[in-house]
């Protein structure tokens, strides 16, 4: 510790004695430095993020590998980032000991100082510093600010801005923009404030064209920059978060509450979709993130803007530090093994690289001024390179959108196998006993593949935590037909589809519909946020655990929070038909127009008309039970959150239903539960039979004891997965267990919603298991009489997700 301090006092004194520095002259009248605007550059770091748009992006700088050190210079204790502009590079650096930060500035092409340090103070460890118009400006975390020449350091001005730092400064257009729980302005001439914007969750500035924009918890407010008046505001109803960033890029706001983050249009606050992977880096036409708070990850990955397909994926070999930045067709980031990368932007390959000192989890990157500097624990490094540069990356264009077939009974187009929930699918042609076709590795977990269209569609979170993406695979070889595409949001998913499109749910509220026959995005809506007040208070939906239920022609969307908000979305355009308010904690079950509901707290169930919400019956049940949707099969509604069933046509109750981790899956006048617990890390789960009249126990199947799927029906069998790695066949009738076949791999307990919910698909003659990272289909075996189970089948060839065209592997 005394080594930091000493360190420092030799390096403030050092620098106070080197011939290079320039000392600051006396308080000059505020008046814009118009000779060094002259050699400002059009690639100038003018604030975190290069940019007051925040994008980590400098299209116009002429950088590029290989590079060379240009100089280093030393610092004791991290900096916060640096900003580089005509011809200087200038940091906010750490105190080495307590809190307050220090203002250096060192000569561009030499690393020499340019003037004197000055000590910013502040009671906490953070400054910014930002540049405009040839002015330069600090603000400690007191929200005491500064304005200096940055050729000699002169100060201008200097006071208290009467609020806090929560967020690196902004300079633009005249003003000084900093935020606090709210975005201020202050006269870049005299320090005085402008204005002040409305309170709120906003901790984060990005500015581009003729907006302010303030971010935080996912909530964003766009400000006129010269009154602050809210051009729109978008609130979530949530407080509290991660680590908040905001970027402004193509007429898109990027907002990030890390992990989680929503695209809204710049333009008017309405929902444009949503990235997964980290915070965005903007290059051409792609975007660029890497994995970071709260777990940093190795994976970098590019998609492209417009089409949310991925172009590739990056896996190094320690945790990215900071953010990525861009530049001359070249991707720049910096590893926590100490080690500086660039990439191309097209393709992701190695460019170039070198090894570093001094790295930490504070590390920054910044581009400006033909350098590349780096900021470490102990030294600033600044690279240049007289490499050529590339092109910017290009669109990436889907294939043409084809004709989608009609929809087909033999499809799994939702969770349990449809938006009625029944588990039962056909009339289809399988039949045991079953064997292998495919396996195809898609690089995260799976949660609940859909077979439709001739596709097998899966959503899943990649393991390096570079995404959650959605790809289709041909249902008979298993061959990529289309994706990676990113649909955002922090965990799998399980999408839905109907009339030609897919649907899917981030747990942040964005909706989004997608082509069935290209992947090609169609339109995103934002649920999240407060829905109405009265005299209970405020209704605001922001957690979307729930599946979506697509039929009718709407998109059914539960979301939770203060209440519960039933959305009921055109499947055309995403525009809203409907909404209902309520203690709803469950997924609807749908059948055609037709829409059923239930709830647990306090027990209810209800029948409404899917085009206009209006309810068509209603009835309580006795004892709440827990969230699971309900489920429809065969004129009978199943609810697991009343205790009962119910005449789906009149809502008579029928009799009480025993209690499941799912509601039920019926066919043939019977249903068929999912009966599991998990005790002390201890799963056990078994399949039961009732007789829907009756209520009588049928039969019971336990397998292995670790059955974990619903059971999906298909003719006279029941299919059903075990956690330990089985597939079975039951006979629906009689109970009997007929045969089964191993799978590659045991089955994950995936969270979803409350339930552990493991979900095969069925359809087309296939059967689609997830295992692990893997889809894994099987159809009925060319050899007859095999009724146990079959060899173990070889393991599966990882594939990678990244690569254009994956190729599955077969089963002969």
């Amino acid at each position: 510790m005394l080594g930091g301090v000493l360190g420092w006092l030799v390096l403030v004194l050092a620098w106070a004695l080197s011939p290079a520095v320039l000392s600051p002259q006396a308080a000059r009248s505020p008046v814009h430095n118009a000779a060094f605007s002259a050699v400002a550059a059009s690639d100038d770091a003018t604030t975190l993020g290069i940019s007051p748009s925040r994008t980590y992006s400098q299209p116009n700088d002429d950088l590029a590998p290989p590079l060379a050190i240009k100089w280093t210079a030393p610092l004791v204790a991290d900096a916060d980032y640096a900003i580089v502009a005509g011809g200087r590079v200038f940091a906010t650096v750490h105190h080495p000991v307590g809190n307050g930060s220090t203002l250096f500035a060192f000569d561009g092409s030499t690393g020499n100082p340019a003037w004197s340090p000055i000590d910013l103070g502040g009671q906490r460890s953070y400054a910014g510093a930002t540049y405009d118009q040839g002015e330069l400006f600090a603000v400690n975390s007191d929200g005491v600010g500064w304005r200096l020449d940055p050729v000699t350091g002169t100060i201008a001005w200097h006071r208290s801005l009467g609020t806090t730092l929560s967020d690196a400064p902004v300079a633009s257009g005249g003003r000084l923009f900093i935020s606090s729980d709210g975005a201020m302005a202050f006269s870049e001439l005299d320090g005085s404030r402008q204005w002040s914007g409305p309170p709120g969750p906003f901790s984060t500035l990005a500015v581009s064209g003729p907006s302010v924009f303030s971010t935080g918890n996912l909530n964003a407010i766009a400000l006129d920059p010269a009154t602050g008046s809210a051009q729109w505001r978008y609130e979530t109803g949530v407080s509290g978060g991660g680590s908040f960033d905001a970027a402004v890029s193509n007429g898109r706001l990027y907002v990030s509450d890390s992990p989680s983050e929503v695209t809204l249009n710049a333009a008017d606050g309405s929902g444009a979709g949503a990235i997964s992977g980290g915070f965005p880096t903007f290059g051409g036409s792609y975007l660029f993130t890497a994995r970071g708070y709260p777990s940093p990850g190795p994976a970098v990955h590019a998609e492209d803007v417009s089409s949310s397909r991925i172009a590739w994926v990056f896996d190094g070999d320690s945790n990215v530090v900071g953010r990525p930045v861009y530049a001359n067709g070249y991707v720049f980031l910096l590893a926590a093994a100490g080690k500086l990368i660039a990439l191309r932007a097209d393709t992701g390959a190695i460019a170039w690289s070198a090894s570093i000192e001094g790295v930490t989890p504070s590390s920054q990157l910044t581009v400006g001024d033909g350098l590349l500097i780096v900021t470490t624990s102990t030294q600033m490094v600044a690279f240049a390179g007289p490499g050529a540069g590339l092109p910017a990356p290009g669109p990436l264009t889907p294939a043409a959108a084809g004709t989608a077939p009609n929809s087909s009974t033999d499809w799994t187009t939702g969770f349990q196998g449809s938006s009625s929930h029944s588990g039962a699918v056909g009339p289809d042609a399988l039949a045991p006993p079953l064997a292998r076709r495919w396996t195809v590795d898609t690089g995260g977990t799976v949660v609940a593949p859909l077979i439709v269209a001739g596709l097998v569609v899966g959503a899943y979170e990649r393991t390096d935590g570079s995404g959650v993406w959605m790809s289709a695979y041909d249902v008979r070889t298993g061959m990529r037909r289309w994706g990676p595409v990113d649909i955002g949001g922090l965990w799998p998913l399980i999408e839905t589809y109907d009339s030609g499109r897919l649907f899917a749910i981030t747990p942040d509220g964005m909706a989004r519909a997608f082509d069935v026959t290209n992947g090609a995005p169609i339109w995103a809506r934002m649920l999240a946020g407060v829905q109405k007040q009265d005299q209970r208070g405020f209704w605001a939906a922001f957690d979307f655990w729930d599946p979506p239920v697509a039929s009718g022609g709407v998109v059914l969307v539960n979301g939770t929070g203060d209440g519960s908000t039933l959305f009921a979305l055109r499947e055309s355009d995403g525009t809203l038909a409907w909404r209902l308010f309520g203690e709803y904690q469950n997924a609807p079950a749908a059948a055609g127009t037709n829409v059923y509901l239930d709830d647990g707290q306090p027990p209810y169930a209800a029948k409404v008309d899917a085009s206009t919400g209006q309810q068509l019956w209603a009835t309580s049940g006795v004892v709440g039970g827990h969230g699971v949707p309900p489920s429809l099969a065969e004129g009978v509604m199943y609810s697991e959150a009343t205790g009962y069933s119910y005449n789906a046509s009149t809502g008579a109750q029928i009799r009480p239903l025993p209690h499941a981790c799912l509601s039920p899956s019926g066919a043939g006048g019977r249903y068929f539960t999912l009966d599991c617990q998990l005790i002390n890390g201890v799963y056990s789960g078994a399949v039961n039979a009732y007789d829907v009249n009756s209520g009588t126990l049928l039969w019971s199947f336990t397998g292995d004891g670790k059955l974990v799927s619903g059971p999906i029906v298909i003719g006279n069998q029941i299919y059903v997965a075990s956690l330990t790695g089985r597939l079975y066949w039951v006979d629906a009738a009689s109970g009997q267990h007929s045969g089964f076949v191993l799978l590659p791999g045991p089955l994950d307990l995936t969270f979803f919603s409350g339930e552990y919910w493991n979900t095969i698909a069925a359809g087309m003659g296939m059967v689609v298991v997830p295992v692990g990272t893997s889809l894994v289909a099987y159809s009925s075996s060319a050899r007859q009489g095999v009724t146990q189970s079959s060899p173990a089948p070889p393991p599966p060839r990882a594939v990678s997700p990244s690569s254009p065209n994956p190729s599955p592997t077969p089963t002969r």
